[in-house]
Order: C-alpha cells, then sequence, then structure tokens
C-alpha cells in the first residue's frame, strides 16, 4: 500500500519550472516502485501459475506492469514519445487500494458488474436521439436562425447538427430557449421570415433557412425530454441500484475460509 501510494505522489509531482532535482528524485521512485511491481507480479505467477490470471485484481496488477515495462522500455526512444501515455496510466495501480476499504470495493465492483447494462440503456438513448434527429431537421431545417439558436452549433440544418442540438437539450442547457425561437409565429418575431418556404426561397435567401417557426415543436421537444432526461437517464440510476444490490448480495453469500 505505501509503495502504491508514494509511486502515486510521484506521478503527480509534475509542474512548471520544476526543479531537476525534484524531478530526478520523482523519477527514481517511479523506477524503483515499477521494480518492485514488476517483482510482486514475478513472484506471484511462479506461486500460482495459471492461476494467477483467474483473479480480476491480478489481470489489473498484471496490465499496469506491462504498462511500467513498456514506459521503461521506450522512454529514450523520441519517436516513441506518444506512448509516455503507458507511463501516466500506471497511476492506475491505486485502485488496488479500494481492495482494502469494503464499501469502496463493493461501490467498484458495482460500477464493473453494471457495465453491460450502462452499454444497453446508452444504445437506447442515442437510438432515440438518432431517430429524434432524422425527425428534427425534417421539421426544423428550414427555420430561420436567431436567438439561441446558430449556423455553427445549435440549428437542425443537417443530420450532424440535430443530433449534436440533442444531445445539448439533453443536459438541460437552455432548452426551453431553443423550444421558444422554434415554435415563433411570423407575427411574433422582429425579423423578415416566410411561413410555409419552399426551395425557391431558400435559394434566393443565399441558401440559408427563411422559415417561421412551428407550434407543435412543443409537442416535439417535450416528448424528447421527457423520454431522455426523466426516463432513460433515471434508468441509469436503477441499473447502478440493482448492480449495488447484486455485488453486495453476492459478497455476503461468498464462502470464507477457516
Amino acid at each position: 500500500m505505501f509503495i502504491i501510494l508514494l509511486n502515486a505522489i510521484a506521478l503527480s509531482m509534475v509542474w512548471n519550472n520544476i526543479s531537476s532535482d525534484i524531478n530526478l528524485r520523482a523519477e527514481q521512485i517511479q523506477y524503483y516502485s515499477n521494480l518492485i511491481f514488476i517483482a510482486e507480479a514475478i513472484i506471484k505467477i511462479t506461486a500460482l501459475g495459471k492461476f494467477y490470471f483467474k483473479d480480476g485484481w491480478n489481470n489489473f496488477d498484471f496490465g499496469v506492469v506491462c504498462m511500467g515495462v513498456l514506459s521503461m522500455t521506450l522512454q529514450d526512444q523520441p519517436f516513441l514519445a506518444k506512448l509516455s501515455i503507458f507511463r501516466i496510466l500506471r497511476v492506475c495501480k491505486v485502485l488496488r487500494l479500494l481492495k482494502q476499504a469494503k464499501r469502496l470495493y463493493i461501490i467498484f465492483n458495482s460500477f464493473l458488474h453494471t457495465i453491460p447494462a450502462f452499454v444497453n440503456v446508452g444504445s437506447l438513448i442515442l437510438v432515440l436521439i438518432f431517430i429524434l434527429s432524422c425527425l428534427g431537421n425534417r421539421l426544423f431545417a428550414t427555420i430561420k436562425i436567431s436567438g439561441s439558436l446558430d449556423d455553427d452549433f445549435l440549428n437542425f440544418k443537417n443530420f450532424k447538427q440535430s443530433y449534436l442540438t440533442l444531445i445539448t437539450v439533453m443536459t438541460g442547457e437552455g432548452w426551453y430557449e431553443i423550444v421558444s425561437d422554434l415554435s415563433k409565429y411570423k407575427k411574433e418575431v422582429d425579423y423578415d421570415c416566410i411561413q410555409n418556404p419552399t426551395y425557391q426561397d431558400y435559394v434566393k435567401a443565399g441558401n440559408k433557412p427563411v422559415g417561421c417557426g412551428l407550434r407543435f415543436s412543443n409537442l416535439y421537444f417535450l416528448f424528447y425530454v421527457f423520454w431522455c432526461t426523466l426516463v432513460l437517464v433515471n434508468l441509469f440510476i436503477a441499473v447502478t441500484l440493482q448492480g449495488f444490490a447484486d455485488v453486495q448480495r453476492d459478497d455476503n453469500c461468498r464462502i470464507t475460509d477457516y
């Protein structure tokens, strides 16, 4: 535990204008800590053999050791400088300390246990956003850019911008302003717009949207906000709680050695 904490502190000792002496000491701490981790892995593999890799934490330790070996062997190769990320990832060894705290260990295992369910819920959200992005592009692409909408990010001019706009709305960041700007009729705006624009109107305006807002945009966004932010996002909480309960139950049912 002491070596893990010492190595983590050494990895964090990076700042502008750091003295050469402090940098050298930090490098030495990281180097000798790496040697200790390598020795630990060798001893465990020798003692446990193939059973070493049947434990998840041992696999994690072995991965960290491999990263350390890569960083040690490639640090003097300037053309492989980008691989220095392996050196930074050694700080992941700190996660090994979670095993010492039972409650944190259960929470961490709960997170790992629920990753497949997170992927499923996340995929469902992305599919829903995909469908509504296509629909939003069809409905709102002709509406003139104004107010909270802009040409670079928040608009429905194409599928990409529609997708990014809906993701922004999902965060709850000023989504009601976007709804307001997309639902304004001609008599409610202080700029020129066409209620039902044609393609010729679009061309005359220099290939820019010139249409006015649509009343039913409120229904579109209410449906989206309700399902994405109130229903689907809350599924993440439900999945997390279920994973925590499952891991805690499995931990209580585990057979201990006498």
